[in-house]
């Protein structure tokens, strides 16, 4: 899947039998061209969520300079979780705080 994320475009990752997603972002510097290129790096992850959910967490790590990104979770158009990368310690695990998915 390598190839697939290096070449900017969409793909579908199964999870059906993995609890572990491991997603690698490298920042660019910004791109003089008005093409979009050159942003922040992001993923959109579909989730089914069980309806008798309550509460969700993720684990995150961030490695080297993360600039002035943000590391964001949301539902829809909630955004549940946000954090600047930037006060995160680098190379430990973190964890985000329960976040609430039961609507």
């Amino acid at each position: 899947m390598g190839n697939v994320a290096a070449q900017g475009t969409q793909t579908l990752v199964g999870l059906w039998n993995s609890a572990t997603l491991r997603l690698t972002f490298h920042t660019l510097p910004p791109s003089p061209l008005k093409d979009g290129s050159g942003g922040p790096p992001m993923a959109w992850v579909p989730l089914l969520i069980p309806t008798s959910a309550a509460a969700m967490a993720f684990d995150f790590t961030v490695a080297g300079d993360p600039m002035d990104n943000v590391i964001g979770c949301g539902l829809g158009t909630n955004n549940l979780f946000s954090l600047e990368a930037k006060y995160v310690p680098t190379n430990g695990l973190s964890a985000s705080r329960l976040m609430d998915v039961s609507a």
